[in-house]
């Protein structure tokens, strides 16, 4: 028994100590399901206000879990037509010009 608390220390630990990663990309155009890579990142890159290359009419978000994509339609981030997206999802129809990503870890 004796052995198992030792060990189960060790593997706490181990767990501890193990660095969070993660990445993730937005993938803009025409449909939801385009396949141009709009903007993309990790966990310590690509997460301040940011514009696209060129206005989209939808977007969709693949990351890690712990990754929320916002979209805005103003060309500063301060516009009061935004939207937020989860992993997996994708937005409606609209013009979207900047992108700002946050993790919550």
């Amino acid at each position: 028994m004796k052995y198992l608390a030792v060990l189960a220390s060790i593997i706490a630990v181990a767990v501890a100590d193990t660095p969070v990663t993660g990445n993730w990309t937005l993938y803009c155009g025409s449909s939801c399901d385009s396949t141009t890579e709009a903007a993309s990142g990790t966990l310590t890159s690509g997460d301040g206000c940011a514009r696209f290359d060129s206005t989209f009419e939808y977007c969709r978000f693949e990351g890690t879990y712990f990754f929320l994509a916002g979209l805005d339609s103003d060309p500063n981030c301060h516009g009061t037509e935004g939207v937020t997206l989860a992993p997996g999802d994708c937005t409606s129809a609209g013009k979207w010009f900047t992108h700002e990503i946050s993790a919550f870890l």
